[in-house]
């Protein structure tokens, strides 16, 4: 197609379609990746607790768990019925958290 030639409808839709889908895409990325973060932390802060000696030896597990917790957040997301499911596990999380950040705050 020459530069001056009109693009068609469907070719707006394909164009549409796929700047949509790269979005969701991302998002979903991103949610997995922060979800995954602020669990392994508490999990970490939680371990930093008890004694290096008798954790050692399960250092590896959490290892992978740091890597597979993610891809699994990541493809459940990505092949259930609707898009983004796990962003209603963070609106759950952080709006008790901000009505009890208002509170204390204030407005």
């Amino acid at each position: 197609m020459s530069e001056n030639t009109p693009k068609t409808v469907s070719e707006n839709r394909d164009a549409d379609t796929f700047q949509y889908t790269l979005v969701v895409e991302i998002t979903r990325a991103a949610f997995a990746l922060g979800i995954s973060g602020v669990v392994m932390t508490f999990l970490l802060f939680g371990l930093s607790l008890v004694e290096t000696e008798k954790i050692e030896p399960i250092m590896p597990v959490f290892f992978f768990l740091c890597l597979l917790f993610p891809i699994v957040l990541y493809l459940y997301d990505r092949n259930h019925s609707r898009d983004l499911v796990i962003a209603d596990f963070v609106l759950r999380i952080v709006r008790p958290l901000a009505v009890v950040y208002r509170l204390v705050i204030g407005p």
